[in-house]
């Protein structure tokens, strides 16, 4: 008899996992993520103008571009899962997150963007940036880019123990990206490494 339900039970592990692996994937969409991101920080520095500034631009406009693309046929997988689809939609992502990022430079701005939410949005669009011209050629993940970026600017903001208490996001999320076939290991490793040249050369510009 046990020999008997092994099977079934591998089966409903393996479903589980599945599971468990859509619902990270889901919490760690980027635009999601970024957004809880900027909460914490307009929490952390009790300055909540700033984070809305940011997630306008960050996430608010990219996503109705993507709505805007799926209501037209454009895109047809939230997780622009298709090299073409991607082809589409981050250039006009990371237009839009220049122009907010720029505009946050200069006295046209609303109000003062702190330098630190000037980093977080410059970082945003060399991301977006590059994804947009790597995925001419190769699909790498964005989930991954934008969960380990998250982890590093929570380092700059917020120290190096921010960083130590969110390291087990990106694995996480890797192991999801995986489990899901969404990715290979070097398309989660090309995303991992298009964050970090992103935070870096941001933090290099924002000085």
């Amino acid at each position: 008899m046990p020999e008997a339900s092994s099977p079934h039970r591998g089966a409903t592990s393996r479903r589980a996992g599945t599971a468990l692996a859509r619902v990270v994937s889901g919490v760690f969409q980027p635009a999601v993520a970024i957004v809880l991101f900027l909460g914490v920080v307009a929490l952390a520095h009790r300055r909540v103008e700033p984070s809305l500034y940011a997630a306008f631009w960050l996430a608010a406009l990219p996503g109705a571009w993507l709505a805007g693309g799926m209501r037209l046929g454009l895109f047809h997988d939230p997780d622009l899962g298709s090299l073409a689809e991607r082809r589409i939609f981050l250039p006009g992502a990371a237009l839009a997150v220049a122009v907010g990022a720029v505009l946050s430079y200069t006295p046209w701005a609303v109000f003062p963007v702190p330098s630190y939410i000037r980093m977080v949005m410059t970082a945003v669009a060399i991301w977006l940036g590059i994804s947009a011209a790597v995925s001419q050629v190769w699909k790498i993940s964005l989930h991954e880019g934008a969960t380990l970026g998250i982890l590093l600017l929570a380092a700059v903001a917020f120290g190096v123990g921010a960083a130590l208490v969110l390291s087990w996001t990106p694995v996480l999320v890797g192991w999801a990206r995986l489990r899901l076939r969404k990715h290979d290991a070097w398309q989660l490793a090309g995303g991992a490494a298009v964050a970090v040249f992103s935070v870096w050369s941001a933090s290099l510009l924002s000085r």
